[in-house]
């Protein structure tokens, strides 16, 4: 005969939990967030099961093989912008429950967008070889922290633009462009990034004609 304490009679598995909830979505990952249902079938909940789908789709798929001992689960390769549904069992000695509703769809998708558009630059200082250039920033960061600007120009008359290469992100709205030709006139524009990649550029600036043999910048207020 067994000890009491070893006797945990049952006969059922437990009820559908409830809906899971979603969370911290981003283009390969998500939260899933359940509670534990209103009955355990008599026996003590060992663990819980989570399956995902394509919304649209009848194929349900296990996330995980083994059973998930908390009641959150960070879910990953997830492909961007797809659309998924998440639902949730849980599992005592009597085996597993009935699976709960389908969660709320959510997409795939990061929570910010690339930045808007810079300002047109404009030439503060020109000598020789270089020009100081300011602009202002996009009216939206996208939601994320703008980090960097990128610099490009091209020879007056010319379709063809080039990156300037400034060695490194150039977080501040202005910069000193060096390396450049004397008595030529040159146009610039500006594109921000953030954390989802770089927005688009700015209007070209005006025209700006280095001079020749001149190493003390010429001011333009």
């Amino acid at each position: 005969m067994f000890p009491i304490s070893d006797f945990h009679p049952f006969s059922a598995v437990p009820s559908a939990p409830d809906a899971p909830i979603m969370s911290d979505v981003f283009s390969d990952n998500c939260t899933v967030t359940w509670q534990p249902p209103t009955e355990d079938g008599g026996s003590p909940i060992t663990g819980y099961h989570v399956e995902r789908r394509i919304s649209g789709s009848a194929r349900w798929v296990r996330v995980t093989k083994e059973q998930i001992q908390d009641l959150t689960l960070k879910v990953t390769d997830l492909i961007e912008n797809n659309q998924y549904e998440f639902r949730v069992a849980a599992e005592n000695k009597a085996g597993i429950g009935e699976f709960s509703p389908p969660s709320q769809p959510i997409t795939a998708k990061n929570p910010w967008e690339k930045p808007g558009k810079p300002s047109r630059p404009e030439a503060r200082d020109v000598t020789g070889y270089t020009v100081h250039l300011q602009w202002t920033a996009p009216e939206s960061d996208g939601g994320s922290e703008i980090f960097n600007y990128v610099i490009e120009y091209r020879v007056q008359g010319s379709t063809k633009w080039a990156k300037y290469d400034t060695k490194q992100n150039v977080p501040e709205t202005n910069h000193t462009v060096t390396g450049l030709k004397e008595d030529t006139y040159y146009e610039f524009r500006i594109a921000a990034e953030n954390k989802a990649g770089q927005g688009p550029f700015s209007d070209p600036s005006q025209a700006v004609k280095t001079p020749i043999g001149l190493y003390f910048p010429i001011l333009r207020i």
